[in-house]
């Protein structure tokens, strides 16, 4: 199972943001709806099953805040204020979790 993409409303300094976790697909957020689409980038390119992506910024930009989402997210402790959509790819089929009140829809 891969995550892909993280759309998180309000995280400490993270406000409303958009978190890519993937170069093999791109997400597009529209509303309460995501669209995915392949990205040009050829299957292999980095390697056989290895995709490789990158977090960077001005310090207090929030790198390490994304990181500590990470983890919180994948180990099932998402602090209760805040809301999250994460997307995830397996075996070719898309999933999502959400802990929003609103309706998602991918």
């Amino acid at each position: 199972m891969n995550l892909i993409y993280i759309y998180v409303d309000n995280y400490k300094i993270l406000k409303d943001k958009e978190i890519t976790l993937s170069s093999n697909y791109n997400v597009t957020r529209c509303e309460n709806s995501f669209i995915i689409n392949d990205t040009s980038i050829s299957d292999g390119f980095y390697g056989y099953n290895l995709d490789v992506i990158s977090i960077f910024g001005k310090n207090g930009s929030g790198k390490s805040t994304i990181i500590e989402l990470i983890t919180l997210i994948l180990s099932s402790k998402i602090p209760l204020l805040t809301e999250v959509v994460c997307l995830y790819e397996y075996m070719g089929e898309f999933y999502y979790f959400t802990n929003k009140s609103e309706f998602i829809t991918v």
